[in-house]
C-alpha cells in the first residue's frame, strides 16, 4: 500500500466518507495482504458504521500483524459492542498483564469503564 493511498484513506475517514474510505483501504489489501493499517481502519469504517460483526474480524487481523496498544483497545470496543464482555475481560487482563507501566494506565481506565458497565447490566436486570 502507497503511502499517498494510507493518507487518502485516513483523510476520507477523517470526514465521514466511509464508503470510499472503505474502498481504498480494500484496494489496497488486494496489493498487500498484510496491512495492519488498512485492517485497523477498515474496523473503525465498520465500527462508525455499526458492523459489529466485520470491525471484530477486521480488527482482530490488525492485532496479529500489529499488536500495539492502540489495536487492542480497539479490540476491546469491537468485543464490547458485539456484547462479548467476557471476551473483552479477557484481552485487558492479558494485556495488563503483559503491559510495561507506561500502557498500564490506559488499559486499566478502560477495563474499569467495562467493569462499571457489567456492573450496572447486572444491578438493573436484578
Amino acid at each position: 500500500m502507497d503511502f499517498s493511498d494510507i493518507m487518502l484513506g485516513k483523510d476520507l475517514y477523517k470526514i465521514q466518507k466511509y464508503d470510499e474510505a472503505y474502498s481504498v483501504f480494500e484496494k489496497s489489501l488486494s496489493i498487500e495482504l498484510d496491512s495492519a493499517t488498512a485492517y485497523e481502519y477498515l474496523a473503525k469504517i465498520a465500527i462508525a458504521l455499526n458492523k459489529t460483526d466485520e470491525a471484530e474480524s477486521y480488527i482482530r487481523k490488525a492485532v496479529q500483524i500489529n499488536p500495539t496498544q492502540e489495536n487492542y483497545l480497539l479490540l476491546v470496543k469491537a468485543l464490547y459492542n458485539n456484547r462479548k464482555y467476557q471476551s473483552c475481560l479477557e484481552v485487558l487482563n492479558s494485556k495488563i498483564a503483559n503491559a510495561k507501566n507506561s500502557e498500564i494506565t490506559a488499559l486499566l481506565h478502560h477495563h474499569c469503564e467495562l467493569i462499571l458497565f457489567l456492573i450496572r447490566q447486572f444491578t438493573i436486570h436484578k
